[in-house]
């Protein structure tokens, strides 16, 4: 089975990523899946070991703009950091919006509970794991790990 729950982000993120102003940094690479919920919904769309494309859109400093995470199979979700902290990290909530399967998907607010490493000015590589429920399946709680590199000014 297949993610299903990633693409519509790839274009309306990299052009979130994009227009929005302040220091951030684009990161991309792999994001696998290490655990899910037993539901049948989640065995079905979700597959332990399962990868995807992943970009974060990382906060450098104190910067106000919500973090973003994207991921991309058979469609794409963006994690929008939606509480009182802009960062992803930590325990928290985040809005899920994307498309799957040419259906749009949205979930308003979700707990997320990540860890990422640090980024600054001179970063190049990030590491994310945790934890996100809901995951484009009411009930679907997510675990992954993923590994991203800095891409250079105006992506790839």
């Amino acid at each position: 089975m297949s993610m299903g729950r990633f693409l519509i982000f790839t274009l309306a993120g990299l052009a979130i990523f994009s227009s929005e102003a302040g220091a951030t940094k684009l990161f991309k690479g792999i994001a696998v899946i290490t655990a899910r919920s037993n539901t049948p919904a989640c065995v079905q769309e979700y597959d332990i070991f399962e990868s995807y494309v992943t970009e974060y859109r990382a906060n450098v400093g104190s910067e106000t703009t919500p973090e973003r995470l994207v991921a991309v199979d058979n469609g794409a979700l963006m994690l929008t950091s939606n509480d009182a902290t802009p960062t992803l990290r930590g325990a928290g909530t985040a809005s899920i919006s994307g498309n799957a399967y040419a259906q749009p998907i949205s979930f308003p607010s979700v707990n997320v509970n990540l860890t990422i490493s640090p980024v600054t000015a001179t970063t190049t590589s990030v590491t994310i794991a945790g934890t996100v429920n809901d995951l484009g399946i009411a009930g679907c709680n997510v675990t992954f790990r993923a590994s991203l590199t800095l891409l250079p000014p105006g992506g790839y």
